[in-house]
């Protein structure tokens, strides 16, 4: 015979389960995203290697980024290294100067473990590249 008395603890203590396992769930789900920046466009002096860009990892993330970008939608004109949680790139060199004019871009972010740096996931920003004539010139 079941004792009816224990029916309503045992229904909490299965509450509190589901309501941990949600939560924890939820948590890891949550800890997990990654942050990766967009950009509309970069504008690049026209005829130089050598540019100025602001790509980063967000310090929030729990991946290494490795970043590459790609015009004409298969030339890579440049690429990173692993990039660690809270690095920046400032400059780059790319494989070859852009005459001006304005490109269709892509960003690509490819994600990797902390760890053993096993690939998650990554993502492709399309952007513009509007590659000028400096002013100075």
């Amino acid at each position: 015979m079941i004792d009816l008395r224990l029916q309503p603890i045992q229904r909490r203590i299965n509450v509190i389960f589901i309501i941990i396992f949600v939560f924890l769930f939820v948590y890891k789900s949550y800890s997990e995203n990654i942050s990766i920046p967009g950009y509309e466009r970069l504008i690049f002096n026209a005829g130089e290697m050598n540019q100025r860009v602001n790509f980063y990892n967000p310090d929030s993330n729990s991946c290494y980024f490795k970043m590459s970008l790609i015009i004409d939608g298969e030339k890579v004109i440049w690429s990173s290294d692993f990039v660690k949680p809270g690095s920046e790139i400032k400059n780059i060199l790319l494989s070859e100067a852009l005459e001006a004019g304005t490109y269709d871009a892509v960003l690509k972010y490819e994600c990797f473990s902390l760890t053993d740096k096993t690939q998650l996931n990554g993502l492709n920003i399309k952007l513009r590249i509007l590659s000028e004539v400096s002013k100075n010139d």
